[in-house]
């Protein structure tokens, strides 16, 4: 007790902010001061043990922080215990085990997942092999009934004709061009084949129409004015009558009428009009009143609608609520004669009835029109062009949104033509013709060979056959079960009066058409009308 005393006396106090000392790992080592052996201790950096008391006596009653037994620099923290030390280890050796444990159940776990998914490909794999083999089987099972309706039908189609029941030949054999021609139209031909309503009545039907015409060749020439020259008068829109009249409008202040039978029989170059309706602007598009065969309406480069009667020469109506715009379309309802429609790139369309001053009726269309027409068996429903590359049907009845919407074209559709009253067909600068349903709005066919990326040019339609024109002075003839044109003629370089040609006649488009039974007149962008005929085929022997 007097050592310890003496020992509380002499050591000198450690300083705790620059020391440190490590826990001593066994509890039993004597006290390198007292040769005690305590129950808590601490080991110094130097290696010696100091008990409880001994550590109080250096730290309280000396003022050097040096070791005891050795004087050197004293470095010590705050006292642990050999229990907490214990139970520290044992601490972290759960936690190892558990961490042992948790990478195991891991590596279980993805092991579990990679066997799953080896499972989940497997069980796609067998799926896709199953769908895959399933369809091909009814693939080959539709083809067997194919081949079989092919087998039968070429038995009926070899017999006699007068043996024949359901099979009607041609007047003319197919030559090696038309044969040709079949192979560029198989895909359609079999579609139409395959059809429920389909099999070789209709297919032979479609070939007796489509390929009894070997070419187009001209049989007649028109022009617009008397002078001495004809260039840079653009034709910008012909229609013709129940009783063989064209009218032709385009870059003159005049209404042209024609007759076919003139332009036809003529001995001479050209053809002049038989009747010349002055006009106070330059016309965009002319059309015959279905039921008074002497009266024509049409739209004026100055916004207007002017009904004209053909025997007087006289413009009996004159509409103009369009605001500022050349492109205005006029159509005479089908059904009523004393109703007009006119639709214009202001984005309305307009009614009139001929003997009132105003409108009847307005409808705001999504865009600006291009064009416009008739339903033909119908007064109530106006199909509209428009420049957003879609078309819009419209019951006058309800006219406040589109019953339909046509849509697949990819740029502006500038015309349009009714097939029938079921059927329609629009041409744009995509490049494209397109048949839609009128029941549905569906695209029923896409026609592609003529050449429109960048102006309008004409279309018209009869019976199932489509002439449109191109940016090549040319004209393409589609039927409308085939995709691909029949029939394609380009006009030559056409001579003006004083018989020079025009060196750019190339860059000429068609820019409007009219059918007539089997006869097609064409005008373009620089005044040339020409008269085309549609050429039958010559049966082989």
């Amino acid at each position: 007790n007097e050592y310890k005393s003496y020992l509380r006396m002499s050591v000198p106090k450690a300083s705790l902010t620059t020391t440190t000392t490590t826990p001593s790992s066994n509890t039993h080592v004597a006290c390198s001061v007292c040769y005690l052996a305590p129950c808590k201790g601490f080991t110094s950096h130097c290696s010696h043990k100091l008990c409880v008391d001994c550590f109080d006596i250096v730290t309280t009653h000396r003022k050097s922080n040096e070791c005891p037994i050795c004087n050197r620099h004293l470095r010590i923290i705050s006292p642990v215990s050999g229990e907490v030390i214990h139970e520290m280890n044992s601490c972290l050796n759960r936690i190892n085990q558990l961490v042992a444990s948790a990478r195991r159940a891991d590596a279980e776990e993805r092991a579990r997942n990679e066997q799953q998914k080896e499972r989940n490909v497997v069980r796609l794999q067998l799926e896709f092999l199953l769908e895959s083999k399933n369809q091909k089987k009814q693939k080959l099972a539709l083809l067997q009934e194919e081949l079989a309706q092919l087998e039968e039908s070429i038995i009926d189609v070899r017999r006699e004709p007068n043996q024949s029941k359901r099979f009607k030949y041609s007047e003319c054999e197919l030559t090696s061009s038309k044969y040709h021609q079949i192979l560029e139209n198989l895909n359609d031909l079999e579609t139409n084949f395959f059809l429920r309503n389909g099999g070789v009545n209709r297919v032979g039907c479609i070939i007796d129409e489509a390929f009894k015409y070997d070419r187009i060749e001209v049989i007649g020439n028109m022009s617009l004015c008397s002078e001495a020259t004809m260039s840079h008068i653009k034709i910008n829109n012909m229609q013709t009558n129940a009783g063989g009249l064209l009218a032709v409008v385009g870059a003159t202040k005049s209404v042209n009428i024609y007759r076919f039978s003139d332009v036809e029989e003529s001995p001479f170059p050209y053809v002049y009009p038989v009747v010349k309706l002055p006009t106070k602007a330059f016309g965009w598009s002319v059309a015959w009143n279905h039921t008074l065969h002497n009266v024509l309406a049409l739209g004026d480069f100055n916004s207007n609608a002017n009904v004209i009667d053909m025997c007087t020469g006289v413009i009996t109506n004159s509409f103009s609520e369009h605001s500022a715009s050349k492109f205005i379309t006029v159509e005479f309802t089908p059904t009523k004669p004393q109703h007009l429609a006119t639709a214009a790139f202001d984005g309305y369309i307009k009614l009139w009835r001929l003997n009132e001053p105003r409108s009847a009726l307005t409808i705001r269309a999504p865009d600006k029109n291009l064009n416009m027409g008739y339903k033909p068996d119908s007064s109530f429903h106006i199909v509209v062009a428009s420049i957003n590359k879609n078309l819009y049907c419209y019951d006058v009845r309800a006219p406040t949104k589109p019953m339909l919407t046509f849509t697949g074209h990819t740029k502006s559709v500038f015309q349009l033509k009714f097939l029938d009253h079921k059927r329609l067909v629009s041409a744009s600068v995509d490049g494209s013709l397109r048949q839609w349903s009128l029941e549905t709005g569906h695209c029923a066919r896409i026609y592609r060979g003529h050449d429109n990326t960048t102006k309008f040019i004409g279309l018209t339609t009869h019976d199932n056959y489509i002439g449109c024109g191109g940016e090549d002075n040319s004209v393409t003839v589609y039927h409308e079960a085939l995709s691909k044109p029949i029939l394609k003629h380009t006009l030559a370089a056409t001579q003006s009066l004083l018989n020079h040609n025009m060196k750019d006649e190339h860059l000429r488009k068609i820019t409007t058409l009219s059918w007539f039974g089997d006869k097609i007149c064409t005008g373009n962008d620089y005044g040339a009308m020409n008269l085309l005929k549609l050429v039958p085929a010559t049966p082989e022997p």
